[in-house]
């Protein structure tokens, strides 16, 4: 190679790194702000039949004489539950139920049929 190409490639080589440098900053800045961006809100609406669903499930589960799992399945589900309703809680303004307690689902499910969200099965919402 001659003297002149040296040359050339010397004085390119730093400016093509920086544009390198200066394109993985940016790329990665965007990538960070794509990833922190929010989630829309799920609707009140999807939200309520959540509710309701899962309300519906619990009851069958209870009624349902024991089988296999049963205990595990209705422990989820139950949980299940209790984050649709804290959800719903926070989206209309309601404290939430603190705790797993009957009483306190009980609270917080009243709060939300008075603001119009009621989780028992077929009832409007």
């Amino acid at each position: 190679m001659s003297p002149i190409a040296w040359l050339i490639v010397a004085v390119l080589l730093p400016t093509a790194a920086g544009y390198a440098l200066i394109a993985t900053v940016r790329g990665a800045r965007r990538l960070r702000a794509a990833r922190c961006q929010p989630t829309p809100a799920e609707p009140i609406e999807q939200l309520a039949g959540r509710l309701r669903r899962l309300r519906a499930e619990v009851d069958q589960l209870e009624a349902r004489p024991g089988g296999t799992a049963r205990s595990h399945r209705l422990r989820a589900v139950r949980a299940a539950y209790a984050d649709v309703l804290s959800q719903a809680c926070d989206r209309l303004g309601v404290p939430p139920p603190q705790g797993g307690d009957r009483i306190e689902v009980a609270r917080a499910e009243a709060a939300l049929r008075s603001h119009g969200i009621d989780g028992r099965q077929g009832a409007p919402g």
